[in-house]
């Protein structure tokens, strides 16, 4: 783990200095650098969300692409379930903001 992960506020203090400096039409965003690898991954899922067919909504990634998308990337089995983890904490949070007003 960086060290500089162990202060929430500092990094909370750099990202608010990173938006600022970016104005309001930036879709950049912060990454721990620990984070970095599920972030790509997570990023390389974005075409293999299910939909619900009659109302649009959103309602997961599925674990066949998951393991697939982990196989390809060579990431070895003593990491695969905590990168799952990570990944299916990040599908949640995305499932709000993805079914937000429908």
């Amino acid at each position: 783990m960086d060290d500089r992960a162990a202060d929430p506020q500092e990094w909370q203090e750099a990202i608010a200095e990173y938006e600022e400096q970016q104005g309001d039409n930036n879709e950049d965003f912060a990454v721990w650098p620990e984070n970095w690898r599920t972030v790509r991954i997570f990023l390389s899922l974005s075409r293999c969300w299910r939909q619900d067919s009659m109302f649009g909504h959103f309602l997961g990634l599925p674990r066949a692409d998951i393991e697939s998308t982990l196989n390809m990337w060579n990431i070895r089995r003593t990491h695969k379930q905590r990168l799952l983890e990570e990944l299916v904490a990040m599908e949640s949070a995305a499932l709000a903001v993805l079914n937000r007003g429908k």
